[in-house]
């Protein structure tokens, strides 16, 4: 399954933070979760951030248990940070999964 993760937070946080994402206090992310890419620009509102990550379908629950934890652990430290998390699939797969559907 693919994640994409979506984080935004004001242009006055943008030190705090990168202090609480090279912390060590920081939760860890899971070793199973591969980072396929991460874009992030700056807006007139602040920064915002997005990660892809394939993520084993088995293992979906227990990342999104994971992922709170890190989630909790920035938007408590960091003000105005907001994050998205959304579970998806790739164009192909999601093509393929609807494909029978289709009506005739």
């Amino acid at each position: 399954m693919n994640i994409l993760l979506r984080t935004t937070y004001p242009s006055s946080e943008l030190y705090k933070a990168i202090d609480v994402f090279t912390s060590k206090e920081l939760p860890k992310r899971p070793d199973y979760v591969k980072e396929v890419a991460s874009f992030t620009h700056s807006t007139a509102a602040g920064y915002e951030v997005f990660f892809i990550f394939e993520v084993p379908d088995a293992r979906i629950s227990e990342y999104l248990k994971a992922q709170t934890e890190r989630s909790a652990h920035m938007q408590t430290r960091i003000a105005h940070f907001n994050i998205e998390v959304h579970v998806g699939m790739s164009v192909p797969d999601a093509i393929q999964a609807v494909a029978s559907q289709r009506p005739r």
